[in-house]
């Protein structure tokens, strides 16, 4: 009954201070009874005496810097309302009161937890950016995390990724900011974060320059905390999306220390296992990893390696270095399943995912082993692309994956489609495709898109990009030859001719600043386009000797509709549709937009063909 009325009356007295001063009242009086404990033992551990001491200290600061934050609170409030509205103390110690009260337990949980929330709305908390152990633990699923990182000029790379991890139903992950500007942006956006405390360059990051290699020490970082606070993390590039939850795949394999994306780009396996060991010679990709506490002796190794020449050493090289230090693929004993393979002096084990589920950019956008498949990847990584973040943006639209605007997908202007027609001869000339065929080939199809996007500048719509095909793969060395001739090395000759041929493979995409000019060939596939766009279509044939008058006409009795598809406008030159000065304009917007192809593979070379080619729109 005596502890019943102290709280009473200590409800009654702390109101809006009550809950967060009785934590810290009990925390003292806990310290209190501790250090009289001690004191009665004759001081017979004096080092603790005195921790208890100062923690006794901390807690007495603690109450006194929530005393200052609540009288302020009290005060902006009563300022804010007017004498005639209650205030937060009032409808706080309302509800402590109530509390206080013989009630049953339920009820008054109940009442707790409403009181504790008006509380903390009296009083903001900062957000929490840390990065600690404690917090890893909070928000483990399983015991498992998962975490990527983004500097400022991505952050639209992070609203896709955590779009998509939303999606999943995912909780156990968090972004790491390598920017203030990157921070408070996620702090916006109410994405779970924490601060990387890096001093790394706010712009894109080249490949192969030292503020890319500057990443690693930070990368290796996270991911040695976290496995050295028992948990296994799954880490990846903020451009390798999470499709699908990948937990419960890897959880199949709980021997591994480490499972690990590939360069490789022929995939040794069709079902939906690990890919064999004719696939695990290549080059490892650490833009998706999942390391487990297991992997400690390589990720410590790797940490050491690279600390020692932070803004010199590449993180995927050396631990594409380290990880055959002493490996032993042969060695079988001790593995849940033959694919895995004895790593870093057999010290540990490691598996390397299969490429149709955990793609890489060529795998998925090129030779689309998923799509063939017919299944949705775990994950989809934009490499082995062009055109910098421009492409790897183009790419996620054309897959359908990136995250745009609403009004991206029913722009104001309209769009304006039109059926391409590629002659057969093109597509498979006669004794293969050579490197001549697939110039052509591309040359043909941009001349069709140069008369859309000038009938599009005409009638003010964007333009619907066409499905493309490529005749050859594109590379920085040269393709293939024999049976996979045009392909890229190590892909199967099964992905030539590649239809729906990303942008980048012949145009360079900033040129063409696509989210003003173009939308890609997938929009009217995409679930995000509204239906009352897709129903809204107008199909129409322009007639033969169509003028710029007969454009004016079609615009006027068109404004309605949010699509035009033209089914014969591969058979005119759209440029001469324009008025002076719309050709006028139409050059400046598109004059510099081109792209270039490369290599040949050395037999076309043989043969006098050109090693490489420039497409340019307007020239073509």
């Amino acid at each position: 009954a005596s502890s019943r009325g102290t709280m009473e009356w200590q409800c009654e007295e702390l109101g809006l201070m009550g809950w967060w001063m009785l934590l810290a009242l009990a925390g003292i009086f806990a310290v209190a009874c501790s250090i009289a404990t001690w004191g009665r033992k004759g001081g017979k551990d004096v080092e603790k005496l005195n921790r208890l001491e100062a923690q006794n200290s901390r807690l007495r600061l603690r109450v006194q810097h929530v005393e200052a934050k609540l009288r302020k609170a009290r005060q902006a409030r009563r300022q804010a309302e007017g004498d005639g509205q209650r205030d937060a103390n009032t409808t706080t110690r309302a509800e402590l009161q109530r509390v206080a009260q013989p009630q049953t337990a339920t009820y008054q949980s109940s009442r707790i937890a409403k009181a504790e929330t008006a509380v903390r709305a009296a009083v903001p908390e900062k957000p929490d950016v840390g990065f600690t152990r404690q917090r890893l633990e909070r928000i483990s699923q399983r015991g498992a995390v998962l975490l990527t990182f983004v500097n400022s000029i991505r952050l639209d790379f992070a609203h896709t990724w955590v779009t998509h991890v939303r999606r999943l139903g995912l909780t156990n992950f968090l972004v790491g900011a390598a920017d203030s500007g990157a921070l408070q942006g996620l702090l916006q956006a109410r994405t779970p974060c924490f601060d990387m405390h890096t001093d790394l360059p706010t712009h894109e990051w080249p490949w192969g320059s030292g503020s890319f290699k500057a990443l690693g020490p930070h990368k290796i970082e996270m991911i040695h905390l976290s496995i050295t606070w028992g948990l296994s993390v799954l880490i990846t590039d903020i451009d390798a999306l999470v499709l699908r939850d990948p937990f419960p795949y890897m959880a199949r394999w709980p021997d591994a220390a480490f499972l690990t994306t590939t360069d490789h780009l022929g995939n040794t396996t069709s079902d939906d296992g690990l890919e064999t060991h004719n696939g695990i010679h290549s080059a490892f990709n650490i833009g998706y990893m999942l390391f487990r506490p297991s992997a400690a002796p390589l990720v410590l190794e790797w940490r050491r390696v690279i600390r020692e020449k932070p803004t010199e050493r590449w993180d995927q090289g050396e631990f594409n270095r380290l990880a055959r230090v002493g490996w032993k693929p042969g060695r079988s004993d001790g593995m849940s399943d033959s694919r895995l393979f004895w790593s870093y002096e057999q010290k540990l084990i490691g598996g390397v995912l299969p490429i149709a589920l955990f793609a890489g950019g060529h795998n998925y956008f090129v030779s689309q082993l998923a799509q063939r498949r017919g299944e949705m990847p775990y994950s989809v990584h934009t490499t082995f692309q062009y055109s910098g973040a421009p492409g790897k943006r183009h790419r996620l639209r054309e897959a359908m994956f990136w995250e745009d605007p609403a009004e991206y997908y029913e722009p104001k202007e309209g769009l304006l489609t039109y059926i391409p027609d590629v002659p057969e001869r093109l597509l498979h000339p006669p004794g293969g495709m050579r490197t001549t065929g697939h110039i052509e080939l591309i040359n043909f199809q941009l001349r069709q898109i140069r008369s859309a996007l000038a009938l599009a500048h005409a009638l003010g719509r964007i333009l619907v990009l066409p499905r493309v095909v490529c005749g050859y793969d594109k590379a920085w060395y040269a393709l293939s030859g024999g049976n996979s001739r045009g392909a890229f090395g190590g892909a199967h000759a099964f992905v030539l001719p590649i239809r729906n041929c990303p942008l980048d493979h012949y145009l360079e995409v900033a040129t063409l600043n696509p989210a003003t000019t173009v939308r890609e060939y997938s929009l009217f596939s995409n679930p995000r386009t509204p239906a009352r766009v897709l129903s809204s279509v107008s199909t129409l044939a322009l007639a033969p000797d169509a003028n710029v008058e007969s454009v004016k006409k079609l615009k006027r009795e068109s404004e309605a509709v949010k699509v035009i598809n033209v089914t014969n406008l591969h058979s005119l030159d759209g440029r001469k549709l324009l008025t002076a000065e719309e050709r006028r304009s139409f050059d400046a917007r598109f004059g510099g937009v081109w792209g270039g192809w490369c290599c040949a593979p050395d037999e076309d070379l043989k043969k006098g063909m050109p090693r490489s080619a420039r497409f340019s729109l307007l020239k073509a």
